[in-house]
């Protein structure tokens, strides 16, 4: 397994000061930073901990919530927050694993996830440089899923007063056990050739949800496996007896599909 994936017994706080490391030697731009931060959220008391990226100004600012994956997170879901905060958006990729003990949710999931993505909507809502009414989410695989279950129309959303304005899902789990129907306008972005959440469920999801909520997208890429856009997964390399593999293309087109999308949706709006 590559060492950007390997998982051992460091603390969550440890993990992500590694990762902040890793991304101050990799990339030029100012980093953001580690926080740790606790929201009411009526099912539980765990503090999170996240990475916090935030554009240069007092803003406000539209911001992107970011929910990982099941190995945890990666320095991909950090240097996504990276490329936000240079499109414009305060972002915070949250680590739902690390602070309840666990490295990776592979197999069985995170039941906690969807909460945190309301937890981390309330705590980027009260910052005085988010514009608390343009707040978007965005997640990847299991965090996709996620993302689409705290939208879901009827479901947890109902428990919260405040709403994410736009979702966007990079191949995400759960579509073959999902409405489609949800509360913010979503775009899903996956590989035809993705062999652990295929994209076919998510086409069916689609369609059941026509006309039945909000509008609802998904781009497939024709030769893109998961993990299409994770740029350290080497040629050819199996996880859990599916395949992971960056695809330059797909990769590339998909940033530009996100940030076309949170732009219609949470920028349009910008107060100057």
């Amino acid at each position: 397994m590559p060492n950007a994936f390997a998982r051992s017994r460091l603390s969550a706080a440890h993990v992500l000061v590694l990762m902040l490391t890793w991304i101050l030697h990799t990339t030029d731009a100012a980093a953001g930073q580690l926080i740790e931060f606790s929201t009411p959220s009526g099912t539980t008391s765990t503090r999170l901990h996240g990475y916090l990226a935030k554009p240069d100004g007092h803003g406000p600012f539209p911001a992107v919530v970011i929910l990982h994956g099941c190995s945890g997170l990666l320095p991909s879901n950090t240097l996504m927050a990276e490329r936000l905060k240079l499109w414009g958006y305060v972002a915070l990729a949250i680590d739902s694993l690390g602070p309840r003990g666990r490295s990776y949710a592979c197999g069985d999931g995170s039941q906690d996830q969807p909460v945190d993505a309301y937890r981390g909507l309330n705590f980027l809502a009260a910052q005085k440089f988010v514009d608390p009414d343009r707040i978007g989410l965005l997640g990847y695989s299991m965090g996709g899923g996620s993302a689409m279950v705290a939208v879901e129309r009827g479901m947890i959303e109902q428990l919260f007063p405040r709403k994410f304005r736009a979702v966007i899902a990079y191949y995400p789990a759960f579509c073959e056990r999902e409405t489609g129907i949800m509360t913010a306008p979503t775009i899903i972005l996956i590989g035809a050739l993705d062999d652990w959440t295929p994209a076919q469920e998510c086409q069916e999801m689609v369609k059941r949800a026509s006309d039945k909520g909000v509008t609802i997208d998904i781009i497939v890429y024709p030769n893109a496996y998961h993990g299409f856009d994770i740029t350290e997964v080497p040629p050819g390399w199996r996880y859990m007896g599916h395949r992971i593999e960056y695809d330059e293309s797909a990769a590339k087109d998909a940033w530009i599909q996100s940030r076309r999308f949170l732009d219609g949706h949470l920028a349009a709006s910008a107060k100057h």
